[in-house]
């Protein structure tokens, strides 16, 4: 196998250096524009900041949820053994995505009372990945929701709030 020839290439920035606003930055955001960001809300029943439902229909988050939805649609699968057993039920995952994309955190918060059900979510999940980035709007360092994941004999889904 033939290596490439080293190039030098300058060093790349410090972690500190890529994420502290410079002094000419900070002029040009007044105060007022840091209001209206501290302001924005996804939903009218829900403060800035808060973990929001995967159905959120509105707003500038609906095409990024479309995404996730249909990336781990993809690799998600009833696994046969629990079809076999006739095994059913439902769970809840809290999500965590960075603001490319990237998957941070998978919680389970709820349950299907089968291991093989919320395992199998999960791992969808980490294989569904990455999802793109976050809205340039969003305002949160992270993006948090929970996400529900229900395996029925008569279908899977994946959706927001119980109805």
């Amino acid at each position: 196998g033939g290596r490439l020839p080293a190039q030098s290439s300058p060093p790349l920035p410090a972690l500190k250096q890529l994420t502290q606003l410079s002094p000419d930055t900070l002029k040009r955001i007044s105060s007022n524009e840091i209001a209206t960001l501290e302001r924005t809300k996804r939903r009218d029943d829900l403060e800035t900041g808060d973990t929001v439902w995967l159905n959120l229909k509105r707003g500038d988050l609906i095409s990024f949820f479309r995404r996730f939805h249909n990336q781990v649609e993809l690799v998600w699968n009833y696994p046969q053994r629990a079809i076999e057993n006739e095994i059913q039920g439902v769970l809840l995952l809290k999500v965590t995505i960075d603001p490319t994309g990237e998957l941070k955190d998978v919680e389970l918060i709820r349950s299907s009372g089968y291991e093989i059900l919320d395992s199998t979510a999960i791992r969808a999940i980490f294989t569904a990945g990455p999802f793109g980035p976050l809205p340039r709007a969003y305002p949160h360092p992270d993006l948090k929701f929970y996400a529900h994941f229900s395996y029925s004999l008569s279908g899977q889904f994946i959706y927001g709030k119980r109805r």
